[in-house]
């Protein structure tokens, strides 16, 4: 017999021992409940963060994006304006830097546009 279990009395003779599951119900309960807790929580909770932190990677990528492509295109039009060889200096032929630019990328545009595939119906 265990020597901390409390020694029976004459209560729980009356009481019979499998109204109770036995001696160790209480582990058996938590441990039931433990394991329905993580079962839920990792088919609920873990693939809802999982999307969460993607939608919230994919923003803060596309933010940065997006701004380093405003970078490189505003680097473009001024590297052009100061070599073309229009106008008197820096800055006085920034219309030319913007049709160069704006033909570069309509070309690549049109490209990719004739390279697309179609659509079912």
């Amino acid at each position: 017999m265990d020597e901390h279990a409390p020694a029976p009395s004459d209560a729980d003779e009356d009481r019979p021992r499998w109204s109770v599951g036995g001696e160790d119900w209480p582990r058996r309960a938590t441990e039931t409940i433990v394991g329905l807790v993580d079962t839920v929580r990792s088919r609920t909770t873990e693939p809802a963060i999982m999307v969460a932190r993607g939608v919230v990677y994919g923003i803060v990528i596309a933010v940065l994006a997006a701004a380093a492509a405003i970078l490189v295109v505003t680097v473009l039009v001024r590297v052009t304006d100061a070599y073309l060889p229009i106008g008197s200096g820096v800055g006085s032929a920034t219309w030319a830097a913007h049709l160069v630019w704006g033909i570069v990328f309509s070309a690549v545009g049109l490209f990719a546009w004739s390279r697309r595939g179609s659509t079912p119906d």
